[in-house]
């Protein structure tokens, strides 16, 4: 952290969430880094809810200090992601695709990355400027 003053470490909350209040626990109990915990909605699969942390994730505050975490809590649930040889069926397949390495999961795991190309857009706003700017300067619109 020292030598890269701008980096932004995030670290899943975890999925201990059944267990009560105080369960973030190391790496996201972290001073330093943000601890992303999962949100999902009151539908089964697909269309509107309403939305509310997961029941699985970890909650604060901190053992010790009392610290609220996570953070932040991010939409983890249902998330379409790949799935290691090997490694099995072991959530649904999505829709089509139960030959391929392609899984909904859900978890904390699922959210920290969800998070981080958040932050890499709000970075590269601020760095560049908006969107509409470099929309013109690249002639796609007035």
């Amino acid at each position: 952290m020292y030598d890269h003053p701008q980096a932004l470490v995030l670290v899943a909350a975890g999925n201990e969430g059944a267990g009560g209040f105080s369960t973030v626990s190391s790496p996201a109990n972290t001073k330093n880094g943000l601890s992303v915990g999962c949100s999902g909605s009151t539908h089964a699969r697909y269309g509107p809810g309403r939305v509310r942390v997961s029941a699985f994730s970890s909650r604060g505050p901190t053992v010790g200090d009392a610290r609220i975490k996570p953070d932040v809590v991010v939409p983890g649930e249902q998330v379409l992601s790949a799935l290691g040889r090997g490694r099995g069926p072991q959530h649904d397949a999505a829709p089509g695709q139960e030959s391929c390495a392609a899984v909904y999961m859900r978890g904390t795991s699922m959210a920290s990355p969800v998070l981080a190309g958040h932050v890499l857009l709000v970075r590269q706003y601020f760095e560049d400027g908006a969107y509409a700017a470099a929309l013109r300067e690249a002639g796609l619109c007035g």
